[in-house]
């Protein structure tokens, strides 16, 4: 009884290793199917990889090509457009030299105008208010004496009813009640010949023989001495004030114009 149990269990062991055994071959196999198929997988990934690779460098040449035929179009659009640009510069500088010469011409026609009307306006002004006095050497005909004055060599008759009187020897600049009474005297003028005034701003111009142009407050003080560099040994010997334009005699080199707000030479008449 023992021994027929003990076969049968023996026979049910024996079965059961049949069946473990059988059971590891077909798992060895299905991982040989497994690496077969993860091998295939992987090849197949790679081939995919290499074609999506291939695509994405024939796109980006092609890509590429157009940028540079774009490029090339817009760079002789451009190129156009910059030639263009420059054409109507050349157009805009010669539109604006031209513009700016007239405008000069204009203001350089309407300050000989302006002198001319002040040259009357001071005629007409002089026989008003002094018909009687003219300046002859140290006196106002007729028997008035310039005691302060050395050497006169320019009047100019103020609104007032005073003058201004350049004494060249003393190089000064004095301003007299037409009685020939002192008002102010101003002795750091070198050499003054003429005088203008600028009835607006109140301000006293004196042409220098040596060459300069003083600017003074209409109570004498000196506030600036104008010049150019291109005229400094030239001799100055009148002056007359329109705006923001001063107008120089300046003998045979004629008629100078000055820039009073860049204190700069404009051009020569």
């Amino acid at each position: 009884m023992l021994r027929e149990e003990t076969r049968k269990a023996m026979e049910s062991v024996s079965d059961k290793i049949t069946e473990l055994y059988e059971l590891e071959k077909k798992a060895w196999a299905d991982l040989d199917d497994i690496e077969v198929k993860d091998e295939e997988m992987v090849q197949e990934v790679e081939k995919i990889t290499e074609q999506q690779i291939k695509r994405i460098k024939d796109k980006s040449k092609a890509i590429i090509e157009d940028i540079k035929q774009y490029l090339e179009k817009n760079t002789e659009k451009v190129e156009d457009y910059t030639c263009d640009l420059a054409m109507k510069k050349d157009e805009l500088q010669q539109l604006y030299d031209s513009t700016n010469h007239s405008v000069v011409h204009s203001r350089h026609a309407e300050l000989i105008r302006k002198t001319n009307d002040d040259i009357k306006s001071l005629n007409l002004a002089s026989q008003i208010k002094a018909p009687q006095f003219l300046l002859t050497k140290k006196e106002l005909y007729p028997h008035v004496k310039l005691t302060s004055v050395k050497s006169p060599r320019r009047l100019h008759a103020l609104q007032d009813g005073c003058i201004l009187v350049s004494d060249y020897t003393n190089n000064s600049l004095h301003k007299l009640q037409i009685s020939g009474t002192p008002v102010w005297s101003c002795e750091r003028v070198d050499k003054p010949l003429g005088i203008g005034h600028d009835d607006v701003r109140r301000l006293i111009y004196v042409a220098s023989e040596n060459g300069y142009i003083y600017e003074l407050s209409n109570e004498g003080e000196i506030l600036r001495r104008l010049t150019c560099l291109d005229f400094a040994d030239a001799n100055f010997y009148d002056v007359s004030i329109s705006g923001d334009l001063l107008a120089v005699a300046a003998g045979y080199r004629g008629t100078l114009i000055f820039d009073l707000k860049r204190t700069t030479y404009l051009a020569k008449k």
